[in-house]
């Protein structure tokens, strides 16, 4: 069975700490070619975290400012994680 929408957001948010792998990857993959709106919004998703570890990286954000970013994309989805 192919993960709902809610799942596929949850997943997105995942993926910017760990890479999905295995049938969790498939699954995500082959939902992602049916669901223009997941599409989008994990493309959003990694999009910000790209411009978030580029502005760290550069020095314009400090660790702090990163790891509320990343706290915010948890909280979007029910899992705050606290660092």
């Amino acid at each position: 069975m192919l993960p709902s929408c809610k799942q596929i957001a949850e997943q997105a948010s995942e993926n910017i700490d760990q890479p999905l792998s295995g049938m969790r990857w498939f699954k995500a993959k082959l939902h992602l070619i049916m669901c223009g709106y997941c599409r989008r919004y994990t493309k959003q998703m990694e999009l910000s975290s790209q411009v978030v570890n580029q502005l760290s990286e550069n020095g314009d954000v400090d660790q702090a400012m990163q790891q509320q970013v990343e706290q915010c994309f948890h909280q979007l989805h029910g899992k705050d994680k606290k660092q």
